[in-house]
């Protein structure tokens, strides 16, 4: 039992450094974003780099990680596939609603996965599970300040592609745990996500304009946190997390993304957190404490 206890806590500190590493990411995406790169740049480069990294490393440090079955590979490539969608659909959201909404949709992603463990037989729905969704989203409702965005853009095909990003993230966080499970490492699942998504991406250069960007000093160290800390590393923690933890508790301390990048944003930009904001940062908070004492509510099998 205290293995289990120490196993469960280290699970949640890793996701929750992945998501705070996350959240600060995309303070610093908005400094690139104010005069450098489009988001779909970034996301394309904050790729090809990453996976050079990673892979290098790999190389270099551990081959044989590198080594999986033709079931384990057909298993990554759909992890890639299904983390492409989470971006893209994030980005299409963005391009048709307010960034805060389409964050907030984003984070339905613990409702999927309840959804989905209800049709597997793996959770079970309570009083609890419901307590837990409904403060979850309306801490992150306040926190990036939806409210305002949804009274005033409610374009109906944004909506749609902010929930599918959720489903997506859901999907993508229960197949970590299901990696585990058939034996894949943690590093394994990481460097070849990234791999097989810059991959994908390079179909996709003809129609990026690369070749208009402007490199400087710091927009090449920019790019580089973005890539290694912001990326390789979260990446590979997140999965090293969801070997300890289930999707759920996972999805709900991932949402420290949001606050981390309120923090940074402020820190870094100036940007000011108002009463309602940081209401929904305790709401947040609230939540994420209360995971633990929750888990045989909703983590125990039915």
């Amino acid at each position: 039992m205290p293995n289990h206890r120490q196993n469960y806590l280290m699970g949640l500190f890793l996701v929750a450094l992945a998501a705070t590493l996350f959240g600060v990411a995309g303070a610093v995406a908005k400094i690139l974003f104010i005069s450098k790169l489009s988001p779909v740049q970034l996301t394309a480069i904050r790729a090809f780099v990453a996976a050079l990294v990673m892979f290098s490393l790999i190389v270099v440090v551990d081959r044989k990680s590198l080594v999986v079955t033709k079931k384990q590979f057909f298993f990554l490539f759909l992890l890639a596939i299904v983390w492409a969608c989470v971006t893209v659909t994030f980005y299409l959201s963005v391009s048709k609603i307010d960034v805060a909404v389409a964050l907030t949709l984003e984070y339905t992603a613990p409702i999927f996965v309840i959804v989905f463990g209800l049709f597997a037989g793996t959770h079970r729905f309570s009083f609890h599970v419901i307590w837990i969704i409904i403060i979850s989203v309306v801490g992150c409702i306040l926190l990036t300040e939806a409210y305002d965005s949804i009274s005033l853009h409610t374009d109906l095909l944004g909506i749609i592609y902010g929930l599918l990003s959720g489903i997506a993230f859901a999907i993508y966080t229960l197949l970590g745990n299901k990696g585990h499970i058939l034996g894949i490492r943690s590093v394994t699942m990481t460097v070849y996500a990234l791999g097989i998504s810059a991959g994908l991406w390079l179909l996709a250069i003809p129609w990026l304009e690369l070749s208009s960007i402007s490199l400087d000093g710091p927009t090449i160290g920019y790019i580089l946190f973005i890539a290694i800390g912001a990326t390789v590393i979260p990446f590979w923690i997140y999965m090293a997390g969801l070997k300890h933890i289930d999707a759920f508790p996972a999805t709900i301390v991932g949402m420290l993304d949001p606050i981390s990048a309120g923090l940074a944003a402020y820190l870094l930009l100036g940007e000011m957190l108002s009463g309602w904001q940081m209401a929904g940062m305790l709401l947040v908070f609230y939540v994420i404490a209360s995971v633990k004492f929750y888990e045989s509510k909703f983590l125990t099998p039915a």
